[in-house]
This record gives structure tokens, C-alpha cells and sequence, in this order.
């Protein structure tokens, strides 16, 4: 009972869009993003498990070869799906009381950091792009930190997100 509490848990914490840890807020890309990133590896994955049961009831294809076969398939396109999750969790925006950051983190390879502090944010927009973005409510908060700028893609939404740097912004002036 334990395990599968844990596992509700986590089930519930692995497709998070926002959230707060004591004055830190952190935003994901909407799971829209992650279903479009996962979608190609687990179709071809659940295209495997299909072919599989079919060729192993239809007596074509089995016995160990086939068995060893199977399992190399599923662990490939399931790494292939599990990175495109990593990635998707690893690209986070996190808000504190004085700073904003835009961290992207590829599987196995390199992060990128930015960061701005909330005195230098000139000002905020947000945007929600296509039908998709409108009827699921995401989109991208764009902040405009002197020459550069920093965007919060895909965010869950984008009117929310824009409030709270722009509250935490006016907080931080006083």
C-alpha cells in the first residue's frame, strides 16, 4: 500500500505545470508539449507491442531469438520516449522574490542558464498562440530585460504567470 501511495505521488507530481517550493515558484512547458514530444516513440512503441503479439499468436515469429528481439525494441523506444520526458521536465522557469530563471537541461548533455533580476525586467507580455493554446490555455510570457529577452515558452496560463513576475516585480521594488 505503501509503494502504490508513492506512486500516486509521484504520478501526480511528474506532470506538475506549476509549482511552489517555500518562495520559489517553478513553471513547466504545458503537457500538450510533453504529449507532442512523447507521441512518435510511443506509437511506434505501442506499434512494437502490437507486432509482437501478433506474430508471437499467429506462431510466426517466437522462441528466445524472438524474445531477445523484443525486449532490445521495447528498451530503444522506450529510452527514446524517456528522454523527450526528461527533457520536457528538465526545461523549468523559476520565479523567486528577486529573480527570474530560464533553465534548460538536455538529457545527458548540457544546461543552459539564464537569469534576470526583477529590477531589470522593462516589461511583461504574454501571448496564446493558436487554437490549441487557447482552448488548453498556454502560451508564452515574454519579459523584457534591457537588450534581451526572456521567454517563458508554453507556459499553462500565460495571464497567471505574467501577474505573478509582475507582482513579485512590484513587491520587490517597495
Amino acid at each position: 500500500e505503501q509503494s502504490q501511495k508513492g506512486f500516486l505521488l509521484w504520478l501526480r507530481n511528474a506532470l506538475k505545470m506549476r509549482y511552489e517550493e517555500g518562495d520559489q515558484i517553478t513553471y513547466r512547458k504545458h503537457w500538450f508539449i510533453l504529449i507532442k514530444k512523447t507521441l512518435i516513440p510511443g506509437v511506434v512503441n505501442l506499434g512494437l507491442l502490437l507486432t509482437a503479439f501478433y506474430t508471437y499468436s499467429q506462431g510466426i515469429f517466437g522462441g528466445l531469438n524472438a524474445i531477445l528481439l523484443w525486449s532490445v525494441l521495447f528498451l530503444v523506444t522506450g529510452l527514446w520516449w524517456l528522454y523527450h520526458y526528461v527533457d520536457w521536465r528538465n526545461d523549468i522557469y523559476v520565479l523567486t522574490l528577486d529573480k527570474i530563471f530560464d533553465i534548460e537541461r538536455k538529457p545527458l548533455t548540457r544546461e543552459e542558464k539564464r537569469e534576470a533580476s526583477l529590477a531589470n525586467i522593462l516589461s511583461l507580455e504574454n501571448a496564446r498562440i493558436g487554437i490549441i493554446g487557447i482552448l488548453l490555455n498556454f502560451g508564452t510570457v515574454t519579459l523584457n530585460v534591457g537588450n534581451e529577452r526572456l521567454t517563458f515558452d508554453y507556459v499553462f496560463n500565460p495571464v497567471q504567470v505574467q501577474y505573478e513576475i509582475s507582482d513579485r516585480m512590484y513587491a520587490f521594488l517597495k
